[in-house]
């Protein structure tokens, strides 16, 4: 059993795709870690296929069921009974490189005395190794993850190792009736903490899947109006470690986001605007904006896998 890491994966529906992670999660050249599986209510045959994932791991496994809830809550349970110093979620249709744990050990060792570390980056893959987003600027060491996204604009997912002290502090917030809740209003508390140390090392290969929540996250958005609303006002609001050219260009494409859901949903309207002035004035770009997504009419009856 380790102390250190924890592999935390929810899973909605997506027992055929939790064999892959787990050869991966058993071809480790280490196998010092743990492995938290929530269940957010599947009607697979989930239960089974762990079952069979328990008598085998040279890992410890530990199986959380809850009724569904969505992804956010069922990484709040996850971390709740997480009781190792890091953690990484690894969705269940991503998977491991092979030297993914030893890689994470060794860089450890060199950073966890850093008093402003948060977390570790690394870099996501897709499957045919070409990185998800840009490498990291050459000679920098940390950043916050805006400034990854928003000021050196690398932009794309990445895998990230957070301690698990820090982030109990702040559990992602669950609106009753909703089923998403994006994972970034967590990130942006969290960057108030202080750095990522960047690993330049790839850990996870990642495939999107049709009815994933990355693949459909708009509709998420507008089938979700309370967790939107508070997913744009973090992001609007969040701003460490940006240029005010970054802080203007972050906060108009925040507003063009905020008017395209109020163009599409009855539920958000523009008194709910992180500036409704800048709402008002962007108007005509967030129609060109809405229009360029192709949104369908069906937005209730969708409904992400994860």
């Amino acid at each position: 059993m380790s102390d250190l890491l924890s592999i935390i994966t929810p899973v909605y529906n997506r027992s055929c795709l939790m064999k892959r992670l787990y050869y991966s999660l058993q071809a480790q050249s280490n196998n010092d870690f743990n492995w938290i599986i929530v269940d957010d209510g599947s009607t697979d045959n989930i239960d089974d296929v762990v079952e069979s994932f328990c008598k085998q791991a040279r890992f410890q496994i530990k199986y959380i069921k809850q009724k569904n809830q969505g992804k956010c809550a069922a990484l709040n349970k996850a971390i709740e009974i997480c009781d190792e110093q890091l953690f990484m979620v690894v969705d269940s249709d991503d998977y491991l490189v092979t030297d993914a744990i030893e890689q994470i050990h060794k860089y450890w060792k060199k950073v966890q005395l850093k008093k402003d570390l948060v977390g570790i980056a690394a870099y996501k893959i897709l499957s045919d190794r070409k990185i998800s987003g840009k490498p990291f600027k050459n000679g920098l060491v940390k950043s916050t993850l805006n400034a990854l996204n928003y000021h050196y604009n690398r932009h794309g997912e990445l895998a990230l190792i957070y301690k698990t002290s820090i982030v109990k502090k702040y559990p992602h917030h669950i609106h009753t009736q909703e089923n998403f809740l994006s994972e970034e209003i967590q990130y942006n508390s969290l960057d108030q903490e202080g750095y990522l140390y960047l690993m330049g090392k790839p850990l996870i290969i990642m495939e999107y899947q049709n009815n994933g929540l990355t693949k459909n996250y708009f509709k998420n958005w507008i089938t979700n109006p309370v967790g939107t609303i508070e997913l744009l006002k973090s992001k609007y609001s969040t701003v460490i470690g940006l240029s005010v050219a970054d802080i203007i260009k972050k906060r108009i494409k925040t507003i063009i986001q905020f008017n395209a859901c109020i163009l599409n949903s009855q539920a958000i309207n523009i008194n709910d605007s992180p500036n409704k002035f800048l709402s008002y004035i962007l108007l005509l770009p967030s129609k060109l904006y809405t229009a360029k997504l192709k949104i369908g009419n069906n937005n209730n009856e969708f409904y992400s896998k994860y």
